[in-house]
């Protein structure tokens, strides 16, 4: 152990010391060096005092990438909630209200059997509204809906499945059955009804 200048205030401080103990100057590193002398007299110890160097690159980096992640990440809940929003002005605006389509003038009456499109995105338009979460509804394809039309009183019963999220946040299927009038140009719901 050596004694050694501090290169602020002068005095003599041990060259094992991080900082000057009488003015707090941070010794940092501690370079040594010996300088040769004739060889009468022994070797004496020179030494460098360096500041401190700055924080590693690495730490100002990782620092760098957590800030980036807070930002997109806070991007992305502003996205959702802005959705969310959306939904569900849409789904007040539409409550309340009766389906509509435009009627021809002329009517053909056709011998096939009637198709249920029309009458079916109606009945899945009446379902979603009385959904948890109408933005998750999967309803199930054309193909796989029981449909029964009566005529006399232009009636559709209607019965399907669709799979939504519930209350909490699972995936249920639900089975529903709707019941639909047309009247002169729109689609009235008569009955609609859900089973688990």
């Amino acid at each position: 152990m050596a004694l050694i200048k501090c290169s602020e205030c002068g005095k003599e401080i041990s060259d094992k010391a991080s900082a000057c103990p009488h003015c707090g100057y941070p010794m940092g590193e501690i370079k040594v060096t010996e300088v040769e002398r004739p060889a009468q007299e022994a070797p004496s110890v020179q030494v460098e005092a360096h500041p401190p160097t700055a924080e590693p690159p690495h730490k100002k980096s990782s620092i760098m990438i957590f800030v980036a992640f807070l930002v997109i990440l806070t991007a992305v809940a502003l996205a959702f909630a802005s959705f969310d929003d959306r939904t569900k002005t849409a789904r007040q605006n539409n409550e309340g209200k009766t389906k509509t389509i435009p009627t021809n003038a002329t009517r053909v009456e056709t011998v096939s059997k009637p198709e249920p499109y029309i009458p079916y995105e109606f009945a899945k338009d009446f379902v979603r509204d009385r959904l948890v979460a109408p933005s998750t509804a999967k309803f199930m394809p054309i193909s796989r809906v029981h449909y029964v039309l009566y005529p006399d009183q232009k009636t559709w019963r209607i019965t399907s499945f669709v799979d939504s999220q519930n209350a909490f946040g699972a995936m249920v299927r639900t089975k529903w059955s709707v019941k639909l009038i047309e009247t002169k140009d729109t689609w009235k719901l008569l009955d609609i009804k859900f089973e688990q």
